[in-house]
């Protein structure tokens, strides 16, 4: 029998903030990463794309079950011939 439980698990969608020095990827548009829920400790955020715990540097946006609960963009468009072109840019704040 699983332990397992549809709760213990969610889908995170963001942005990820890479500096130059940084060999991490997926700041060019928005990213997504999971979250896992530990007894006793809390929810933990994984980002497999980066094999990374998730840090300061991943910007939550959205939580869902999945990609379908919280779509970025989403709708019809019916018409002519047009192109979606996205660009992300994240910067670190200077504090005062």
């Amino acid at each position: 029998m699983s332990r397992f439980h549809p709760s213990y698990a969610r889908y995170v969608s963001g942005y990820l903030y890479v500096d130059e020095n940084s060999g991490l990827i997926g700041d060019i548009a928005t990213h997504a990463w999971v979250e896992v829920m530990i007894p006793g400790i809390g929810w933990i955020g994984l980002d497999p794309t980066n094999n990374v715990e998730v840090l300061e540097n991943h910007i939550i946006l959205c939580i869902g079950r999945d990609y379908t609960d919280i779509s970025p963009v989403q709708g019809v468009y019916t018409g002519g011939k047009h192109d979606l072109t996205v660009k992300v840019q994240v910067k670190a704040l200077t504090h005062f």
